[in-house]
């Protein structure tokens, strides 16, 4: 249901991002609340790195083709990595 609802969220505008970038910052701020209300941790998407572009890629392919398990993938993996993270800072 969580990440349903990310798709519903990112997918479905983003034909917009081009013309207004902050729906991709809003939709991503969406996401993150969704997460937090169900016990999960804040994923980050990396600027710096190539995970924007994976992001893009995922994205996309999931607005395409429909099927959204690539998307879903991804944003599992940042949810891990976060978990990560976690785990290291409280040791």
């Amino acid at each position: 249901m969580m990440l349903r609802l990310r798709r519903i969220y990112t997918c479905g505008w983003r034909r917009f991002t081009h013309l207004l970038t902050a729906i991709g910052r809003v939709c991503r701020l969406v996401m993150n609340l969704h997460l937090m209300q169900h016990g999960y941790p804040l994923t980050i998407i990396r600027v710096a790195n190539i995970q924007r572009t994976d992001y893009y890629h995922a994205l996309a392919a999931a607005d395409e083709s429909g099927d959204a398990a690539p998307f879903r993938a991804f944003i599992a993996a940042r949810v891990f990595e976060s978990l990560q993270r976690y785990q290291e800072v409280l040791g």
